[in-house]
């Protein structure tokens, strides 16, 4: 970095951290507020391009308008004495998302974990007119505290709702972009996208299908010895199944993935919010699935067709009634009728306490065994008084 870089503003330049097609980026020291930021900045070689120079400021207008989590938070957007503009931001100490591709698939309660927060950071960036467009692995950044956040808006439109029905049919506007262009990634790009038509935030969704698929399976979803090759395939061909990859993957979650890579985009979810949605429901139920299975796992129960725990009903065939976890805490655990000393018993055991008790299945061995127990307590009494006649004797 040269001389000229070390300050920037009131802005020590620690070291570099990383560089694109719009733009390096910086780490940086805030003395004034004693905290560390990223800065970008565009280099001097772009500053005469009038339209690297307005998809630059766009960033900075894209990010800031939003304040959400899952997106990077702009501090401060300035020019320096020579002309080159800045952009200061949150410093994210984390991994990017393509780490996690290169690696082993994550567990799948992690991997819905990151799918549901990238889909709440981009319904909230739909929510306000704005398309990514450029939504890849590298631009998305998973914190050390597991909290994704999405970067680089420097592709990003603002979309203008026509009258009536939101962003679903909104007209596209940037200054600077001809019509037919084709910007993004290959890779990542939708059908639409990559014809160079009208887009909109459903062009977004079609990325993070590619996105989880790659993340779910470890190669990419769309992929050929050339760029052409991969457009190609983005636009006739269709992805292998997830599971055939990795069977381990939910269901739902194939699913997920599969709606949102298809080619007409009137196929995909008409709202980013109700995709986060099913997003959390999937991660939820997975979750509580693994609670109910510790529990089991805690108590030594092993087996049977219910398990009530944590307010949700789950069998081996996935459904269940609904519970209140009050409910579902103080209702005893059925278990299946078995055969024990030649009788059908039936365990139950109570949710609040975690007695055991074991009960006859008919009412014909209830009897049975009344009969028996009053049997047992006359041998006992007559047992005692003949005890009780002998001491007498004696």
């Amino acid at each position: 970095m040269s001389s000229l870089h070390q300050q920037i503003g009131q802005y020590t330049i620690l070291g570099p951290i990383g560089a694109g097609g719009m733009g390096e980026v910086y780490a940086a020291h805030d003395p004034i507020l004693g905290r560390k930021v990223a800065i970008k900045i565009l280099p001097v070689r772009l500053t005469g391009d009038r339209d690297t120079l307005t998809r630059f400021t766009q960033e900075a207008r894209s990010a800031s308008a939003l304040n959400h989590p899952n997106i990077v938070t702009i501090h401060e957007v300035g020019t320096e004495t020579n002309g080159t503009p800045y952009i200061v931001m949150e410093y994210v100490e984390g991994r990017d998302l393509r780490s996690f591709v290169n690696e082993a698939p994550p567990q799948n309660r992690k991997l819905l974990d990151i799918a549901a927060q990238i889909a709440d950071g981009l319904a909230a960036a739909h929510e306000r007119g704005i398309v990514h467009r450029d939504l890849k692995p590298e631009n998305l950044m998973v914190t050390n505290d597991g909290f994704v956040k999405i970067l680089d808006f420097g592709l990003a439109k603002i979309i203008r709702p026509t009258a009536g029905e939101g962003d679903v049919t909104a007209q596209l506007e940037m200054p600077g972009t001809t019509p037919g262009t084709i910007l993004g990634t290959v890779g990542y790009m939708s059908p639409e996208q990559a014809t160079g038509r009208k887009l909109d935030f459903r062009s977004d969704q079609f990325a993070l299908g590619a996105i989880l698929y790659e993340l779910a399976t470890g190669k990419p979803a769309f992929d050929g010895e050339t760029a052409i090759d991969t457009l190609s395939a983005i636009l006739h061909d269709e992805p292998e199944g997830i599971q055939k990859t990795n069977p381990r993957a939910p269901a739902e979650l194939c699913w997920i993935v599969g709606r949102l890579l298809s080619k007409n985009p009137t196929d995909r979810y008409a709202s980013t919010r109700d995709l986060a949605q099913e997003l959390h429901g999937i991660r939820d139920r997975i979750a509580v699935g693994r609670a109910a299975r510790g529990a089991r796992r805690g108590r030594g129960i092993r087996g049977g067709a219910w398990d009530e725990w944590a307010g949700v009903s789950v069998s081996p065939s996935g459904s269940g009634k609904e519970l209140s976890s009050r409910h579902a805490l103080q209702r005893p655990f059925r278990r299946p009728a078995r055969a024990v000393g030649g009788r059908r018993v039936r365990r139950n055991v109570d949710g609040a306490s975690g007695a055991l008790s074991v009960g006859s299945d008919h009412a014909s061995d209830d009897t049975g065994r009344r009969k028996r127990d009053e049997s047992t307590i006359r041998c006992a009494r007559s047992w005692r008084g003949s005890r009780s006649d002998r001491l007498d004797a004696a």
